[in-house]
């Protein structure tokens, strides 16, 4: 594999030095990455007899890296799992807008000497439908 590493050239060595560091943020040990470079020097070379880099070749970097990322890591992604209940998400936007139009109405009774008072029933109905 050295003698792999001293045919590339310097933009390929330097892509090369990249995957590795990416790869070791993914906490990828040595001889995993020794595997994965053994994998892509030898398509690296051939790329380079036409003249095209390794970047071209294998893409960015970071994406090849994320090509070995660890599988729990995207499972956990997927696993995210969002609420669609129709009540909860009612009774989400009941309490947001009932805490609206409670500071609304006490800035109201702050600020004008006289205003209108609502009482906590009128205040919860508000709320309700309007969520």
């Amino acid at each position: 594999m050295e003698n792999l590493i001293e045919q590339l050239t310097a933009k390929n060595s330097e892509y090369v030095h990249n995957v590795t560091k990416q790869l070791m943020l993914l906490g990828k040990s040595d001889e995993e990455i020794k595997t994965i470079l053994a994998e892509i020097l030898p398509k690296i070379i051939e790329g380079q007899k036409e003249g095209i880099l390794a970047r071209k070749l294998l893409g960015a970097p970071m994406e090849f890296a994320t090509q070995y990322k660890p599988e729990e890591d995207k499972v956990k992604r997927q696993e995210t799992a969002k609420n669609e209940s129709p009540f909860l998400m009612w009774l989400d936007s009941a309490l947001l807008f009932f805490g609206v139009i409670s500071v609304v109405m006490g800035l109201m009774g702050l600020f004008q000497p006289q205003a209108s008072v609502y009482g906590l029933l009128t205040t919860l109905a508000s709320s309700a439908l309007a969520g």
